[in-house]
């Protein structure tokens, strides 16, 4: 229906701004990036109509399309949407995503950080991304261990095409909020540990925490980016 997702994004952002109140923040500094994975380009278009600017993808086939599409919709005249790379990303694909996406969410090991060096400089670009952390110590999940993040930061450090511009984690598959909470309060402890370190190329002004089933208390947590699929678009069709 027209509207649907204009009013799901109002219902968000208002669910957004109580959290940050909640904790006593101002809710201008938590962003809000729209996971579009399957999502057709129509139906992003309709989400930038509605005044977001800020999108996600978490794989790379059928982005450069999808991403191309909109651009289409929108008219040449339309201002530029920003666009965020926030899957597992492939060595093998590091090129195609640099020259697609605005900023890499999840570099995930120190090869990976290597090879982005590698490809911006040969690109001619400063590319710009968050180091994940698996703050859950899941052993599915991807990301360096919170332990191993200044040893992440200090190879970064040694990038000059590289700037890193934060953390990015997936908070722990539990419905237990105590320790949603702690997970994403110790990213939160990290982020400002490696912040007092002033590693060249390494700031920590974004958190990227949360997504549609943990947002607000992630808010809560310090949070400056939310990362919202399912409660904008709805379920995607697969």
């Amino acid at each position: 229906m027209a509207g649907e997702i204009a009013e799901r994004l109002s219902r968000v952002r208002e669910r957004m701004e109580a959290a940050a109140r909640r904790a006593g923040r101002d809710p201008s500094a938590v962003r809000l990036l729209a996971v579009s994975k399957l999502v057709p380009a129509e139906r992003v278009v309709e989400a930038a109509e509605a005044g977001q600017t800020l999108f996600g993808e978490n794989r790379f086939q059928g982005s450069a399309e999808k991403l191309a599409r909109v651009r289409e919709l929108r008219g040449a005249d339309a201002p530029p949407l920003q666009w965020h790379f926030i899957g597992h990303l492939q060595s093998n694909k590091v090129r195609k995503v640099l020259q697609t996406f605005d900023c890499v969410q999840s570099l995930d090991s120190l090869d990976l950080i290597r090879r982005v060096e590698h490809v911006a400089a040969d690109l001619g670009i400063t590319a710009r991304g968050l180091l994940q952390v698996n703050c859950s110590g899941a052993p599915t999940q991807y990301g360096f261990p919170p332990e191993r993040l200044e040893e992440a930061a200090e190879a970064a450090a040694r990038c000059p095409h590289l700037r890193i511009e934060g953390l990015m984690a997936i908070g722990p598959n539990t419905t237990d909020e105590k320790v949603i909470r702690a997970a994403f309060r110790d990213v939160r402890r990290r982020a400002e540990e490696l912040a007092q370190r002033g590693f060249d190329g390494v700031t920590m002004e974004t958190l990227s925490l949360g997504m549609s089933g943990d947002f607000e208390p992630a808010i809560e947590e310090g949070s400056t980016l939310v990362r919202i699929g399912t409660a904008i678009f709805g379920p995607r069709e697969r």
